[in-house]
């Protein structure tokens, strides 16, 4: 009993380990599946201890996917803030979305779906403003190949345009027949989603992101969907790089 004890109290130790290990670190299409083997092999006795329990006929992985969201909404009543806590909460859910979700979501083991979505009912359920949903190492590596740009999708969100408004459907179709038809233009679409993810949680995390995702509407993406309407995708594709280079200067150093 003592040692199943003490087992119980070092798988919690390294999943709360786990979560603090990926807190902060940037989703990067170049890096990401280098970080999730350098993830893995480093709790690889925590996913290895995991495996047998969610093989096991007990609902004991009940109580351990409690174990990280309690945690984290301790840490977070415990900022004074509200703006801090916002700003916490925002990492934390891009590190559960990004690393943790899916470093979970590879044990290979029966139970491993409903370990992940126990994990996200009880982190939906202390964090009730803000909801996430389970991810795996496919979804996250899939979206960085064929999801819309990250940050023209929440500019549009913030000016009032839905996911399927005419200006995304038109820079998506952009995206894949001009920007990855020319070299320059690949370049530029894979530098983007390298560090796209990350410069979005930035912004959302400052007090004037209305003002920053408005001035990008009305400097870089309408004048670039405007050139687009009209044929003209060598301004386009300045508008696109300018927009680009801006961001990772102004917001995305030490991406």
């Amino acid at each position: 009993m003592k040692k199943e004890a003490e087992l119980r109290m070092n798988t919690t130790q390294l999943m709360i380990d786990l979560f603090d290990f990926t807190y902060l670190k940037p989703l990067s299409r170049t890096n990401y599946l280098r970080d999730i083997e350098t993830i893995q092999l480093k709790f690889h006795s925590l996913l290895t201890e995991l495996e047998h329990k969610l093989d096991e006929s007990t609902d004991e992985f009940e109580l351990l996917s409690h174990m990280i969201p309690d945690t984290i909404k301790v840490r977070h009543d415990d900022l004074r803030s509200n703006r801090k806590k916002e700003s916490y909460l925002i990492d934390c859910n891009l590190n559960m979305v990004g690393f943790v979700l899916p470093v979970l979501g590879s044990v290979k083991a029966t139970n491993t779906e409903r370990f992940v979505e126990a994990i996200v009912t009880r982190w939906n359920t202390v964090f009730p403003t803000t909801k996430i949903k389970a991810s795996s190492i496919e979804v996250i590596q899939s979206g960085f190949r064929t999801r819309l740009c990250y940050i023209s999708t929440a500019i549009c969100s913030h000016i009032g345009k839905s996911d399927d408004c005419y200006e995304l459907q038109l820079l998506r179709n952009y995206r894949d027949t001009v920007l990855l038809s020319n070299a320059e233009g690949r370049l530029l679409v894979e530098e983007y989603y390298d560090v796209a993810p990350t410069i979005v949680n930035r912004i959302n995390k400052r007090i004037d992101a209305q003002h920053i995702y408005q001035r990008l509407w009305e400097r870089y993406l309408y004048p670039c969907i405007h050139s687009i309407e009209q044929k003209q995708y060598d301004t386009s594709q300045k508008y696109y790089a300018s927009m680009v280079q801006y961001l990772y200067e102004t917001v995305g150093r030490g991406v």
